[in-house]
């Protein structure tokens, strides 16, 4: 793939998930907008074009039409349901990103992936630090995630909690946060509120857009 369709996908990438809420879709925004790569060259990227037909799947991904191309953004899982072609020269650099507990979005075009970006989430300063102050005061901390049990293991042990569920869909978020308060616990949720939206309402108290994490990105294609 040459630079120009390679820079007209990050350009369609960038115009359907700022449509987004989720946290992924921001971090894969700035980076395409500010840093985004063709080849060796380092360009921002600035859609031109229209999003027609967005639809986003919670906990899953992200749909849409740019410019008349049928894109898919997020989880393999996702993208193959949706009669996605994963080429298998994407497979080594896959399976080395989810050794190195990142997280990977596929972008298909057209329902082929065309690009994957890796994400890895890092501990924001002093989260650590409160995490333990609160279990000092005798409160537990639950970690629960959608990612991978590789990925959200590392995260919870950076930051110093015990308990977690990787894996998560909002549905059993939602199953956790009942589950803690029928064995008696008043529960307080902090999550992002699109995929967490159901767990917060379940909670006793909820903080939305609070995370002890941020993210960074790598892009890895073998055609952007």
């Amino acid at each position: 793939m040459g630079p120009d369709a390679g820079y007209r996908i990050q350009e369609a990438v960038v115009a359907i998930e700022a449509l987004s809420e989720h946290p992924f879709a921001r971090a894969i925004v700035n980076f395409f907008s500010g840093e985004g790569k063709v080849g060796s060259h380092v360009i921002p990227v600035t859609p031109s074009g229209v999003v027609t037909g967005f639809e986003s799947i919670t906990g899953k991904g992200v749909k849409a039409f740019y410019n008349g191309d049928l894109y898919h953004v997020g989880s393999r899982s996702y993208v193959v349901g949706e009669g996605c072609r994963v080429p298998a020269d994407f497979e080594p650099d896959e399976q080395k990103f989810r050794r190195q507990a990142q997280s990977v979005v596929c972008i298909s075009c057209n329902r082929s992936v065309v690009a994957m970006v890796a994400l890895s989430d890092v501990i924001r300063p002093g989260a650590a630090a409160a995490i333990g102050k609160l279990q000092r005061q005798g409160l537990q901390v639950h970690l629960l995630s959608g990612d991978s049990v590789a990925i959200t293991a590392h995260i919870a042990a950076e930051a110093g909690i015990g308990h977690f569920r990787a894996e998560a869909t909002p549905a059993e978020k939602t199953d956790y946060v009942r589950r803690l308060k029928s064995q008696g616990f008043t529960v307080a949720m902090v999550g992002d509120g699109i995929n967490d939206s159901p767990a917060l309402a379940g909670a006793a108290m909820a903080f939305s857009s609070v995370s002890v994490v941020s993210n960074s990105l790598r892009l890895k294609s073998k055609r952007i």
